[in-house]
């Protein structure tokens, strides 16, 4: 079991993590928090066409290194329900916010392979996400940290 990151959840095995570099996110806690009415959440229709590499679909650009790999199983992701919105969270970065998403990437996959542009995003505002973390001790990887870029 995880460490608690609110009082209110404690992740348990059934608990659907998404992790970059050493941040982890718990998407079961944050598409809870997604279904109250809170201040800092955002509903939009989230552009997904940079999303091919990451999802394997297309080749990384020349020049570019592939920073993320995302394991996609994709007879699973074609039948992935595409009215369940994606979540994000915006990352600092040296050239500021990035957004992350931490739950949807099957969607993303199924999304783009039907060649749609577009696809319900939740975007948690800094108070949400900071609620959906879970502290990873095993990560400790402070030389990573703020060198995040996405292309």
């Amino acid at each position: 079991m995880y460490e608690s990151h609110d009082a209110m959840h404690v992740c348990e095995t059934g608990c659907l993590h998404y992790q970059l570099m050493d941040t982890r996110w718990c998407a079961t806690y944050a598409r809870q928090l997604a279904a109250g009415n809170r201040d800092d959440i955002r509903r939009v229709e989230g552009d997904i066409t940079g999303m091919d590499t990451h999802v394997g679909l297309a080749p990384t650009s020349p020049g570019r290194i592939r920073i993320t790999i995302i394991d996609i199983d994709p007879d699973t992701a074609l039948r992935a329900d595409l009215s369940v919105p994606v979540l994000v969270v915006e990352v600092g970065t040296p050239n500021g916010p990035s957004p992350v998403v931490i739950d949807g990437w099957d969607q993303i996959y199924r999304a783009r392979c039907e060649g749609r542009q577009t696809l319900p995003t939740i975007a948690l505002g800094p108070e949400t996400e900071l609620q959906c973390r879970v502290h990873c001790p095993q990560r400790e990887h402070r030389a990573w940290r703020g060198l995040l870029r996405f292309h």
